[in-house]
């Protein structure tokens, strides 16, 4: 038997003319192999098309923070309304809803014609209630005049009455006569009376006290006087109303062709500082309590450290949240600037972390993982992808920490390819 594969081997072939069986079958092996190494490169051509090239890491130990965080954005703190006579006319309004204003900056400009019309009839108002009061003192001067001529006039009439009593008297007993006494004591008498009712009514000025009283409460000059004080300024200012304070309108009342109300525009304050409002779930309620120290991020990368939780109450917007209210310190920060409240935080180191590109989620929401598993077929040992269920304990906004012993720490998880990849499917290296 040995000395046959011998000859097999050994066998040299000798062209004997035309071609024998050997030949022909020599022929056909080599265009089979040729068609073989075809078909391989063109099923290999055509896994490079469908089979999913993926990049895969390992599991590796990662210390995850634990925040709590709200996002919110900046309110105003304190608003301030920026007040005027009511009633005047407005020739321009110069600022708008969410304006910046500094000190200075004039806010409206005023009609300068109706403003020194105003002034003017403000003044013959003044003339008017003026001249009303001295025309009620002097009426009153002159009733109390009347009086005092009375209690004269009286007076009088009773020193008259009395000396010619007393001239009688004086007279020698002859001279007298006992009904000219009587008509004069009587005469007396009745002088004696009217003087003392002449005076009782002299001295009696209350109604006359309550009359000019009345008028004097009738007429407020003081009024007029305190708005002719309010509108000299705006005169002097050539009706330009400036800003006296810093800040961002937050209402406009004033319109441009209209007339000024009390307020003509409100201001959140900037040297009152701002306050932010964040929202968080009701659920994370034990998180956070009032004056408890938490650190702010705005959107344009600001940090503000040291923070103290104002306020917690039940959101008016979303009924499922809080809104959490901190003081923020004078200059920091716009109205509307969003930003995240950092409120809690706690590092803690996990044994079995992969990033959160190789998580992913199934029915009930339960988490799993790809990972690459090789599998032996005709064609020879392929790559496939291989599901595993994992419990995921924490994440950031990287990594997700997943239960030790779940996977492997070799393990090659899947965190991405170029085309979707399900479990059991073929897969390929991006190195290979």
């Amino acid at each position: 038997m040995n000395e046959k594969i011998k000859k097999i081997i050994n066998y040299k072939y000798v062209k004997k003319g035309k071609d024998t069986l050997q030949k022909k079958a020599l022929k056909s092996l080599v265009a089979f192999l040729f068609v073989m190494i075809i078909c391989t490169m063109l099923s290999r051509f055509a896994d490079s098309l469908t089979i999913p090239v993926i990049t895969t890491e390992n599991p590796k130990t990662k210390t995850i923070v634990d925040e709590v965080k709200a996002s919110g954005r900046i309110v105003k703190s304190r608003e301030e309304k920026i007040s005027i006579v009511e009633g005047l006319k407005i020739d321009y309004v110069n600022v708008s809803l969410g304006s910046t204003i500094k000190v200075g900056d004039t806010l409206v400009e005023l009609n300068i014609d109706d403003l020194n019309n105003k002034i003017s009839e403000l003044r013959e108002n003044v003339e008017k209630e003026e001249k009303t009061i001295a025309r009620a003192i002097e009426d009153y001067n002159k009733a109390i005049e009347s009086k005092n001529q009375s209690v004269t006039t009286a007076l009088n009439e009773l020193n008259a009455a009395e000396k010619a009593l007393n001239d009688y008297a004086a007279l020698k007993d002859e001279e007298k006569d006992p009904m000219t006494q009587e008509s004069l004591n009587a005469d007396y008498e009745n002088k004696k009376a009217m003087y003392n009712q002449v005076v009782s009514e002299a001295n009696d000025t209350t109604d006359l006290d309550r009359n000019l009283q009345d008028i004097k409460d009738s007429v407020d000059t003081e009024k007029y006087y305190k708005e002719i004080e309010k509108l000299q300024p705006l005169i002097e200012a050539k009706g330009l109303v400036k800003s006296d304070r810093e800040g961002i309108v937050t209402s406009v009342f004033a319109e441009s062709g209209g007339v000024t109300s009390d307020t003509i525009i409100s201001i959140a304050d900037k040297n009152s500082g701002y306050k932010f409002i964040a929202q968080i779930e009701k659920d994370k309620r034990s998180t956070v309590k009032q004056g408890q120290e938490v650190a702010l991020t705005l959107n344009n990368s600001q940090t503000v450290d040291k923070l103290t939780i104002e306020a917690i109450a039940n959101s008016t917007e979303n009924p499922g949240y809080l809104d959490i209210t901190v003081i923020l310190p004078v200059g920091i920060g716009e109205i509307d600037d969003m930003g995240e409240l950092i409120i809690s935080s706690t590092a803690k180191k996990y044994g079995t972390c992969v990033p959160l590109a190789a998580l992913r989620q199934g029915e009930n929401n339960n988490y799993y993982v790809l990972a690459v598993s090789e599998k032996e077929t005709v064609l020879g040992t392929e790559k496939v992808a291989k599901k595993i269920e994992v419990r995921v304990e924490k994440k950031d906004g990287e990594f997700a920490a997943i239960s030790d012993g779940t996977i492997a720490r070799n393990e090659q998880v899947i965190v991405g390819s170029n085309k979707t990849v399900e479990d059991g499917d073929r897969v390929r290296l991006e190195t290979e």
